[in-house]
């Protein structure tokens, strides 16, 4: 991993993703009007596979996983750790079985 991606990890699973989860309702409701026009745009159907890349607390990936029904699947990623612990708990929470949220590595070519 190159020393800018250790940085952004290290960043986003220590304080950066601690203050974001902190501030994620909020965030949310700032964000959602938009993403709810994103999303009723995109016209999802029953059966779709959707990668989410940079998911961080997992409010449009649940939303997604929503609209496209248990028949899909739902990938979410990111390279912050405890922003994907809270998308984790949100599926617990809402029940919602079709995600699979992990961390994103990448390895920068030489």
């Amino acid at each position: 991993m190159s020393e800018v991606n250790k940085n952004q990890k290290d960043f986003w699973s220590g304080k950066g993703g601690d203050i974001w989860v902190e501030r994620q309702n909020a965030m949310d409701t700032m964000l959602s009007p938009l993403g709810e026009a994103a999303l009723n745009k995109l016209n999802f159907n029953e059966e779709e596979n959707v990668l989410d890349i940079g998911c961080g607390c997992g409010h449009t990936t649940l939303n997604i996983a929503k609209r496209i029904g248990p028949s899909g699947n739902v990938t979410g990623l990111d390279i912050s750790e405890p922003m994907l612990k809270r998308a984790k708990e949100s599926a617990v929470e809402m029940s919602i079985t079709n995600t699979f949220l992990n961390v994103l590595m990448y390895k920068q070519k030489i």
